[in-house]
């Protein structure tokens, strides 16, 4: 049967469970050759997205998140103090004046925490004896998911998921490809058990909280 997996660690708990305003970031796409996928990481990210609003938590979609860090503005001109100290040595500036960078868009004021992850495998394909990629009836997925907080930059709870369809040879010749799930629908699964976990952990006094179990 295929076989799955989450991983889930509380790094602060107290800070875990104040938790109220959450924003979810793009995931990263790390998935690599030949089986690179150039839309996983939008797939699981609206994924996550789309379990974290079904709970009582407040939450900021992605997109609104790269507005807020669109807006972050990166200041070039130098003061007018800085201005007026050059021209009166009537000397050239040496080089560009170092920019000022504003704080970061989002802070403690705006949610409590920022949900980042990474996509490293969503495949559903395989290479077969001549070296070429063929379609497969299984699929894997590998993501990984990390609570930041704003307040202090400290992760606060992580989770990892690892999913794999292992071929039965019997059901394939049989034609029977009913309990294989495509990369999408197999991701899916596995970020709602990753949420399960996220939930459940509140509730929950000890740090670490791993969880195996079969679909």
């Amino acid at each position: 049967a295929p076989e799955d997996h989450v991983q889930s660690k509380i790094f602060d708990m107290q800070a875990f469970k104040e938790m109220k305003k959450i924003g979810v970031m793009g995931f990263e796409n790390k998935t690599y050759a030949p089986f690179a996928n150039a839309i996983a990481s939008e797939i699981v990210t609206g994924q996550a997205y789309s379990e974290m609003r079904s709970t009582s938590y407040a939450v900021i979609s992605p997109t609104e998140m790269n507005e807020m860090i669109y807006r972050m503005k990166i200041v070039t001109t130098p003061s007018d103090k800085k201005q007026k100290s050059q021209k009166d040595r009537k000397e050239p500036s040496a080089s560009p004046a170092e920019p000022e960078v504003s704080k970061l868009p989002f802070t403690s004021k705006d949610m409590d925490g920022v949900l980042v992850g990474a996509v490293t495998k969503f495949i559903d394909s395989y290479v077969d004896e001549r070296g070429e990629i063929q379609k497969s009836i299984s699929s894997g997925v590998e993501f990984g998911a990390y609570l930041i907080s704003t307040k202090n930059g400290n992760v606060v709870w992580g989770a990892r998921y690892i999913s794999t369809q292992p071929v039965n040879l019997m059901d394939t010749l049989k034609g029977d490809n009913r309990s294989w799930l495509d990369k999408e629908e197999l991701s899916r699964q596995g970020m709602k058990k990753v949420m399960q976990v996220f939930y459940d952990t509140r509730g929950q006094k000890q740090e670490t909280t791993p969880l195996a179990g079969k679909q």
